[in-house]
């Protein structure tokens, strides 16, 4: 099913440059109704709670200490309604609206929301006044002037909004800006009864991944558990998800000599005597290895390779070295 496509969000307009370039405008569209849509299925606490408590303004506050203040739970509802790119008097049209309550007919919280994946906000102009695009939808939102499909009537005294972006820090300037232009528009209103917050898809991403690692076992009783999954692995495939960390921390391999790393030879010692059979004992010039194996050696015009010292192999040559030991 696709929300995107039934609002007519695929349609080309006719001054876009090539299909390519009006896919691209919709992206942020798709993304929206993808997220959104797989909230509208899932239990409130799978899904849309816990990425709301993500949201904050630019002074810390979060959404649900906001709406505390409002005297309603945040983690106490249980009801949704979500509403796709509703409609203002003027003809702007908002990503989202968000009814929110503990029932059909309890209707406690109205939360209007706009969404961006890399574009800037757009300058809207209404009454010969020029403000930001969320600032805009803030102010029609506290006149409350839904032409469709919401009516006014439902419409509770709680209304914050929601600015979603793809950033990973909070764009405090376009807060401030924000709520500097509805503070303008609205005298009367307080800083702690305007609510304006942001969140990033990247936290919808994460409560995703945290919640379906949670519950996976019990898909078999739930299998609508299975749109946490799809919602993970689509954000990561859009690349809002951190990267994956490193499973172990690499760490520099020990120093080892050079003849560490040489495959030993396994050459028995000869039955003969060799003549004019060299012997030292090699040491490090730091003691950081200790006093290496001693290892004989002989004349390279021989033509025989050394091999290490073993004392499980008698021969002639470890002669001289028991006579020093004596």
């Amino acid at each position: 099913m696709s929300i995107a496509g039934r609002k007519g969000k695929f349609s080309l307009s006719q001054d876009s440059e090539s299909p390519q370039d009006a896919a691209w405008k919709r992206w942020e569209d798709v993304l929206t109704a993808d997220v959104f849509g797989a909230y509208r299925y899932l239990p409130l606490k799978y899904g849309l709670i816990p990425f709301l408590t993500h949201a904050q303004d630019e002074n810390g506050r979060t959404l649900e200490d906001f709406l505390d203040a409002q005297g309603v739970s945040l983690k106490g509802l249980d009801y949704a309604r979500i509403h796709f790119w509703p409609h203002f008097d003027d003809r702007s049209e908002p990503d989202l609206m968000l009814l929110l309550g503990t029932a059909p007919d309890r209707i406690q919280v109205a939360l209007v929301t706009e969404v961006k994946f890399g574009a800037p906000q757009h300058e809207m102009t209404y009454e010969g006044v020029t403000r930001s695009q969320i600032s805009h939808y803030m102010i029609q939102h506290l006149l409350g002037t839904y032409a469709s499909p919401i009516r006014s009537s439902e419409i509770p005294g709680v209304r914050p909004l929601l600015y979603i972006t793809s950033d990973r820090e909070l764009p405090d300037q376009q807060i401030k800006r924000a709520r500097s232009e509805v503070m303008q528009a609205n005298p009367e209103l307080s800083a702690a009864q305007l609510g304006i917050f942001w969140c990033s898809w990247i936290a919808a991403g994460k409560e995703a991944r945290r919640l379906w690692k949670k519950h996976r076992h019990d898909v078999g009783e739930k299998p609508w558990l299975r749109l946490l999954y799809d919602l993970w692995q689509d954000l990561e495939h859009r690349g809002l998800m951190p990267k994956k960390p490193f499973r172990r921390i690499p760490q520099p391999a020990d120093f080892q000599p050079a003849w560490h790393y040489v495959p030993r030879v396994e050459i028995a010692p000869p039955s003969f005597s060799l003549p004019s059979v060299v012997y030292r004992e090699r040491k490090l010039a730091l003691d950081t290895f200790g006093k290496l194996p001693e290892i004989i050696y002989a004349k390279r015009s021989i033509g025989i390779p050394a091999w290490p010292r073993e004392k499980k192999l008698e021969s002639l040559l470890y002669q001289r070295e028991r006579e020093n030991e004596r």
